[in-house]
């Protein structure tokens, strides 16, 4: 492996794991919101967006 795939990889691996961080904070920060009620439409679609932009996530680091 070349030093740059290299730095391409672990710049990879930090993305998906900034993101997985920021999904479980955006779930958390959902259920525990108290002022607002969160539409389940927007929650469910809101989630699909995060889990395709994961899988995007994911798909990059598959094909270093």
């Amino acid at each position: 492996m070349t030093r740059e795939k290299a730095i391409a990889a672990s710049r990879a691996v930090d993305a998906i794991d900034s993101f997985q961080m920021f999904m479980e904070e955006v779930d958390k920060l959902m259920d525990e919101s108290d002022i607002y009620i969160i539409d389940p439409a927007f929650r469910h679609k809101f989630t699909e967006m995060m889990e395709t932009e994961l899988a995007r996530l994911n798909k990059v680091l598959a094909d270093l």
